[in-house]
């Protein structure tokens, strides 16, 4: 894609997998191509943002109420007369209902949506996004499995395309410091999603016979509070540490010993490529995207069952050092190959091709073979 105008939409700019996913698609996209991109917010929320300077950020400065709503819309609608973007992407469930119905006032260009879960919400999202499924050209989601099951709802067309990971960024340390702990790292939103809790129950049954386990949980979130609260009553607080996200988060995976994501749900769990990437073995809940990432090289265990997870992270536990960096090895050797950002930019750059010469003809599940395949 050259000298077009691009118009990345989200809900707004925290350290999610999404509005990582957003950032990287600006950086690449206006640096390639000599394209034009701008990132619209919802909500002023910037926690983070692109690297290159010259993608501009703008803000609708919603909230939850209707006149909010209708006053961002108009900002949006002005955004769009101005700015005249060949293509508007958008991503998570609030960003892609609201440009389909920001599509109904005309415009000259194509919208893509992007689903970033297995699931955004129940029937009412569901039926959604299924009534105003012609309003977008394509609906993306991160993996195989979320991609099936957003079709088995009937909730719209939706094809595959998995996240990447930059692999000049994350990578495994150089002479990794040796210390007595075993260091378990857990990364995502403090949601009830991401089932934190059930990984504080299984390291306070485990560090009575590994007292050498520290478990760290970095993430934002509402269960902040009752997370810390969780850890003081099981008198944990020398073991396990929570804490807030931060811009540097591959240096928690380069001094980690065991990523483990205890997740209901998720839609690709990008933190697990990123893990792998650096080297990091894994442990990962059969909640989705994550079985498709790790393969046959990573432990999946049941969702919420405790008994599965503390055996999994017991046989790492008694691991020897030279194993879990050999399983290290072939995990960023796999991300290298099949989920590199190298090859995420590609895929987009075609799919973003074919929208805009209007082939839309071959957007379709054979497009993407060497996904199902992989």
């Amino acid at each position: 894609m050259t000298n077009r105008k691009l118009l990345l939409v989200v809900t707004g700019l925290s350290f999610g997998g999404a509005e990582k996913i957003v950032c990287d698609l600006a950086d690449y996209f206006s640096k390639n191509g000599n394209n034009q991109v701008v990132i619209c917010t919802l909500i002023n929320l910037h926690k983070i943002g692109p690297k290159n300077r010259e993608v501009d950020v703008v803000s609708l400065g919603m909230k939850k109420n209707p006149i909010s709503l209708l006053v961002g819309l108009f900002k949006y609608l002005r955004l769009i007369r101005n700015f005249k973007p060949d293509l508007v992407h958008s991503h998570l469930f609030h960003s892609n209902i609201f440009c389909r119905g920001a599509r109904i006032f005309g415009g000259s260009y194509f919208l893509v949506n992007s689903v970033h879960s297995m699931s955004e919400g129940g029937k009412v999202t569901d039926l959604l996004y299924r009534v105003t499924d012609s309003l977008a050209v394509i609906t993306t989601n991160v993996s195989k499995k979320a991609a099936t099951a957003f079709s088995l709802r009937k909730a719209g067309r939706i094809v595959p395309i998995p996240n990447g990971v930059d692999l000049s960024r994350f990578f495994p340390p150089e002479g990794k410091m040796k210390t007595t702990y075993f260091n378990i790292l857990n990364v995502g939103r403090l949601v009830k999603e991401k089932n934190q809790r059930q990984l504080i129950r299984v390291v306070c049954r485990l560090v009575k016979k590994y007292p050498q386990i520290k478990l760290k949980i970095v993430g934002d979130g509402p269960l902040e509070k009752e997370l810390k609260q969780d850890v003081a009553y099981l008198g944990l607080e020398a073991c396990i540490n929570v804490t807030k996200s931060t811009d540097n988060i591959v240096r928690d995976y380069q001094s980690a010993d065991l990523l483990v994501l205890s997740s209901i749900i998720e839609g690709f769990g990008l933190v697990v490529a990123e893990a792998m990437a650096c080297g990091l073995p894994v442990v990962v809940t059969n909640s989705g995207g994550p079985p498709e990432i790790v393969g046959e090289l990573g432990t999946v265990v049941p969702v919420n069952d405790d008994d599965a997870m503390a055996k999994a992270i017991q046989s790492y536990i008694e691991m020897t050092i030279e194993s879990r960096e050999e399983t290290g090895k072939k995990n960023r050797n796999r991300i290298a190959a099949q989920f590199s950002q190298n090859e995420f930019f590609f895929r987009w750059s075609v799919v973003y091709g074919q929208i805009l010469l209007k082939e839309l003809n071959k957007i379709n599940r054979e497009t993407f073979s060497w996904y199902f395949q992989s």
